[in-house]
């Protein structure tokens, strides 16, 4: 039995990537929803919808466990789809403010960038609430972002502008954290560090990966040596149901899984 992922889109690379090195024993479904990607600017009803469709579609296939690697759709939905499936384990990411105020140490700001759905979601006021008894961080929604990723543009002669346009009413050199609340954010890492010198940048990936493992060995349901399968890939990737069989959208998927390696050395 194989871990199901989703996301939106491509940005749960990030986050499958640090599933492949925490459990290596386990094999996946990916699932990408290229039809409705990105979902930050979408309703709440239109984001449970797809993500309903996404989950019961990995369930079909057999997912022991399912992980929402995507912010926005754990924070839209992530409780109705667990209620309706109480026996798999659903993981949810969400931005990694709780590390960003109890491990890193900074007297500096925060600032936590997400698309809009995240940043006005209820799930995220709540979860600052909670930890930002200091009232550190400033939130940000970003429109555009994820698209980029999913377009493959990643050139700083463009993202930098971007970027500083949606920031100009921002003072960047108060910030020490800055929380990437989107997987897709992850992708544009060098670009942060040109944007914010020296600032501490974070996400939730493999807070989410490592939440995983813990789920699967509470529940019994870590992959042994018996599980391997003969002929098929460690993960097997879908867009909106249909499997990737396409040698340029296979080559595309690595090239990210590439970025993502080397953002992860910056």
């Amino acid at each position: 039995m194989r871990v199901g992922f989703f996301d939106s889109g491509l940005g749960g690379l990030s986050v499958l990537n640090h599933a492949l090195k925490v459990l290596p024993k386990e094999n996946f479904l990916y699932y990408a929803d290229v039809k409705n990607v990105p979902y930050g600017n979408k309703s709440r009803e239109d984001i449970l919808k797809y993500s309903e469709e996404a989950i019961d579609f990995l369930v079909g296939q057999g997912s022991k466990a399912v992980v929402i690697a995507c912010n926005t759709a754990t924070s839209a939905g992530a409780e109705v789809i667990r209620r309706k499936y109480p026996d798999i384990p659903i993981i949810g990411i969400e931005p990694a403010v709780k590390p960003a105020i109890l491990k890193y140490k900074t007297d500096k700001r925060i600032l936590l960038l997400a698309t809009n759905a995240t940043i006005e979601g209820e799930k995220l006021e709540t979860l600052i609430n909670k930890y930002d008894t200091e009232h550190r961080i400033d939130k940000k929604g970003l429109k555009n972002l994820a698209q980029y990723a999913e377009d493959g543009i990643f050139d700083k002669k463009i993202i930098l502008p971007y970027l500083k346009d949606e920031l100009k009413g921002y003072t960047l050199d108060k910030y020490g954290i800055l929380i990437l609340g989107c997987t897709h954010y992850i992708f544009f890492k060098d670009s942060f560090r040109e944007l914010i010198d020296g600032v501490q940048i974070i996400d939730g990936g493999r807070g989410t990966a490592m939440q995983l493992k813990r789920r699967l060995e509470q529940n019994g349901l870590l992959a042994t040596d018996a599980d391997k399968t003969d002929g098929e890939p460690r993960v097997i990737y879908f867009e909106s149901g249909v499997r990737v069989t396409d040698r340029k959208k296979l080559e595309t998927i690595e090239m990210l899984n590439d970025r993502f390696m080397n953002m992860e050395m910056l």
